[in-house]
C-alpha cells in the first residue's frame, strides 16, 4: 500500500473536520440571534407602507424621559436603526468606560433616546407605524425561535410598560384628580422604586382602587390678601419630618407621643400649630368665602405643604391611602373627623377649634 504523503493526511484531516461539522449543524437549530436581522435594504429604506400617516402633528408625546440616556451599540438592536447613517443630525456624548472583555478604557457613544425614538418613527411612518414594525418583527422572531431567550424591544415598548401607560391613561386618573396631572405623578413617584414593571402595575391598580376622589386643584389668587398671607406665613413654619422619620424643621411645633405596651412613639403637629392654622383657614372663609378665591385654593396649600413635608400618599401591593386627604375634606358629620393622624392613638382629636372650622365648610356631595 503505497504512503500517504504529508499533504494528503492534511487534506484527509481537513475533510473529516468538515463532514463533522456539517453532520453537527444539520442536527442542531440556527444559533439565536442577539435580535431580529433585517436585510440592508429593509432596514435602510423608508416606511414600507408609504400610506403611513406623516402628519407629525397628530403623533401621540412621548413616553421616555427626555433625560434617558442610550449607547450607540444598543440603538440597532432595540430601535432597528443604522447608527452611522439614520442619525445625521443628532449630537451625542462622549464617555470613557471599562470594556466589558479585558479591563482597558473605550470611548462609549450616548444618545438622547427620545431623539432616537424619533428618528424611528419619522423611518416608519410614526409611533403607530414603528409599533407596528416592531410587531412584524417580534412574530417572525417568535416563529424562528420559540423557545428564545426574548425578543429586544426598548424598555417603553415592553408590553409591561405599555400596559404602565395605558393604566396612566385611564379615564379613572382623569376622574378622580377632575383631569389635572398631579395624582398621577405623585404615585408614579411612589411606584417607581417597586421594582419590576409588573409590580408597579399593581401598586398603580392598588392606588386606583384605593386612594379617594379628590377635589379639583384650586390655585391662590394672583395677588393674596392679609388672610391668604398670614396662611403662607403660618405654612412657612410647618414641622417637616426627614428619612430616619424624625423631625428635621420647625420642631418647636411637633409633639412626641409614646404607649408603653406595645411600645411604640410618634411624632405630630401639635395642637397648638394647629389651632393656628384652623383659624387662619377660618379667617380666610371668613374674608373670600368658601369658593375658588377662599377656601377651595387656601385648602390645597395646606394639603400641598402637609402631604410634602409630612406624611401623605402611600401605597403598597394591597392598600393605598392619603394620610394628608383631611385637609381637603368638606363638612363632616357630628362624630366624625379628618383623615389625619393627630396622635398615637386612633382615637386621637384634632384640637376643639376644628368642631368650628367644620361648622363652616361645604356639605360633601
Amino acid at each position: 500500500m503505497p504512503k500517504a504523503s504529508p499533504n494528503d493526511s492534511a487534506l484527509s484531516r481537513r475533510s473529516t473536520r468538515l463532514a463533522n461539522l456539517k453532520a453537527s449543524t444539520s442536527q442542531a437549530p440556527p444559533p439565536e440571534p442577539e435580535f431580529e436581522p433585517e436585510s440592508d435594504l429593509e432596514s435602510e429604506s423608508e416606511p414600507e407602507d408609504a400610506s403611513l400617516p406623516m402628519d407629525k402633528s397628530k403623533w401621540r408625546a412621548s413616553t421616555i424621559d427626555p433625560s434617558r440616556m442610550i449607547l450607540k451599540s444598543d440603538i440597532r438592536p432595540l430601535y432597528r436603526l443604522n447608527p452611522e447613517k439614520d442619525l445625521d443630525g443628532l449630537v451625542s456624548t462622549k464617555e470613557r468606560r471599562v470594556s466589558s472583555i479585558g479591563q482597558h478604557l473605550k470611548t462609549a457613544h450616548r444618545y438622547k433616546e427620545i431623539e432616537v425614538e424619533r428618528v424611528a418613527w419619522r423611518k416608519n411612518g410614526g409611533p403607530k407605524g414603528f409599533e407596528a414594525h416592531l410587531k412584524k418583527l417580534r412574530e417572525r422572531y417568535e416563529k424562528s425561535y420559540p423557545n428564545g431567550k426574548g425578543f429586544r424591544v426598548p424598555a417603553a415598548y415592553h408590553p409591561d410598560a405599555q400596559a404602565l401607560v395605558a393604566a396612566a391613561r385611564s379615564d379613572v386618573w382623569v376622574s378622580r384628580a377632575h383631569g389635572d396631572k398631579w395624582l398621577w405623578h405623585v404615585c408614579n413617584l411612589h411606584i417607581h422604586t417597586a421594582g419590576r414593571s409588573g409590580r408597579k402595575i399593581e401598586r398603580l391598580k392598588c392606588a386606583l382602587r384605593s386612594l379617594p376622589v379628590y377635589p379639583p386643584r384650586t390655585a391662590p389668587p394672583s395677588k393674596l390678601s392679609s388672610s391668604f398671607q398670614t396662611l403662607k406665613a403660618l405654612l412657612s413654619e410647618a414641622p417637616e419630618i426627614g428619612m430616619d422619620g424624625t423631625p428635621v424643621k420647625n420642631e418647636h411645633n411637633v409633639i412626641m407621643e409614646d404607649i408603653a405596651f406595645p411600645s411604640d412613639y410618634g411624632w405630630y403637629w401639635s395642637p397648638a400649630y394647629l389651632t393656628k392654622l384652623y383659624q387662619a383657614l377660618m379667617a380666610i372663609i371668613e374674608e373670600h368665602g368658601l369658593g375658588p378665591d377662599g377656601w377651595e385654593a387656601a385648602r390645597w396649600l395646606v394639603y400641598d405643604q402637609y402631604s410634602r413635608g409630612w406624611e401623605g400618599i402611600e401605597i403598597g401591593e394591597e392598600t393605598a391611602r392619603d394620610l394628608a386627604f383631611g385637609w381637603l375634606q368638606p363638612r363632616l358629620p357630628d362624630g366624625e373627623y379628618p383623615k389625619l393622624r393627630f396622635g398615637i392613638s386612633d382615637e386621637s382629636k384634632p384640637p376643639p377649634i376644628w368642631i368650628k372650622y367644620n361648622a363652616l365648610l361645604p356639605i360633601g356631595e
